[in-house]
């Protein structure tokens, strides 16, 4: 459990960090954002396609599969919901805060989702835990730099955006934790389907918050970027072979 505290908090500390980068005034340019996101995007698809997918498979192949398939439409659900309630909003000043509010809501959600992809790869075996660890650390800066944004835009003051940030952050090592009491003594279907909703949720993560932006920018370094993120996996096998 104590690899697990440690990988958590590290992912935590990685959101923190990039909303205090924002917070601080230090300007990251789109090209810079669209850059991490893109590296970040690499290491979650090769985890999830590497590692995830093929561990939760081996333990109960249709669990894991419909596993992958609830996870993937669970979080589309959950974007179009608040990019619906964004639109809806998005002319009256006055519900800035409500758009905000699910703002948080998703990022939590998702943060915590994160730590218990952490803990079904610990569960599974050392090799999946340390591959789903390292993929959630390697996209939390930018979404520490998404929360921040996305508070202020709410009009938010200094001291309620920290405070939000810090709950976005730290709901990764706190759903670890939780998680790992949770699932113990759980057999292998039920770890199957915690790999495979873990999976799921790289994969929609890795594809959607990238893919926009490398259309719309058509930034070459933000592709070599991701291809050096999705590097790090492959590393991982090697170094367990």
């Amino acid at each position: 459990m104590l690899q697990l505290i440690i990988y958590s908090l590290a992912a935590g500390i990685a959101t923190f960090a990039g909303a205090l980068a924002i917070l601080a005034r230090k300007q990251l340019s789109p090209r810079t954002i669209t850059r991490l996101m893109g590296f970040g995007s690499g290491v979650l698809a090769g985890a999830a396609f590497l590692h995830l997918v093929p561990g939760s498979i081996e333990l109960a192949p249709f669990a894991a599969s419909w596993a992958m398939l609830a996870s993937l439409l669970l979080f589309i659900a959950i974007e179009q919901f608040v990019h619906a309630r964004a639109v809806h909003h998005h002319h009256h000043v006055n519900d800035a805060g409500v758009v905000g509010i699910m703002g948080f809501i998703a990022l939590s959600v998702h943060s915590l989702i994160d730590g218990l992809a952490i803990t079904a790869g610990f569960r599974t075996s050392q090799e999946l835990g340390l591959a789903a660890a390292v993929a959630v650390i390697g996209h939390e800066v930018p979404e520490g730099v998404t929360s921040v944004s996305m508070f202020t835009a709410a009009g938010y003051t200094r001291r309620l955006t920290l405070l939000l940030a810090s709950v976005v952050a730290f709901a990764t090592p706190g759903g670890a934790i939780v998680s790992w009491f949770w699932t113990a003594g759980v057999g292998e279907p039920a770890l199957a389907v915690l790999l495979g909703f873990a999976a799921g949720s790289f994969i929609y993560v890795a594809t959607a918050d990238i893919l926009p932006r490398l259309h719309e920018m058509r930034d070459i370094p933000a592709f070599l970027y991701l291809l050096l993120g999705a590097v790090i996996p492959m590393l991982l096998l090697f170094l367990e072979s």
